[in-house]
C-alpha cells in the first residue's frame, strides 16, 4: 500500500515532536507485514485549529493523485477538532 506522510507541530520550538511523529510512522511502515511505500512526507508548523494548512492540503492532493493513504501519527496531529 502506498502511504504519504503528514506532520504537525503547534511551535517552532516543537521541532523534537516532529522526530517522535516520523518515528511512529516508519514504525508503521516497516512492522507491517504488507509491502508498504511510504512515497512522499509533508511537515508544518502550524496550530491545528487551522483547517486551511497549505501542506496538508498538498499532502491531501498527492493522495488523491497517486491512489494513497494519508498516515498520521496521532489524531491531533490532524486537527485540533477531532
Amino acid at each position: 500500500m502506498n502511504y504519504v506522510a503528514y506532520y504537525r507541530v503547534s511551535m517552532q520550538k516543537q521541532s523534537l515532536g516532529l522526530d517522535a511523529q516520523r518515528n511512529a510512522v516508519f514504525n508503521f511502515i516497516n512492522n507491517d507485514e504488507a509491502n508498504n511505500n511510504l512515497i512522499s512526507e509533508y511537515q508544518e508548523k502550524e496550530s491545528g485549529k487551522n483547517n486551511s494548512r497549505k501542506e496538508l492540503i498538498n499532502a491531501i492532493n498527492e493522495c488523491k493523485q497517486k491512489n494513497a493513504t494519508l498516515l498520521i501519527s496521532k489524531l491531533d496531529r490532524l486537527s485540533r477538532n477531532i
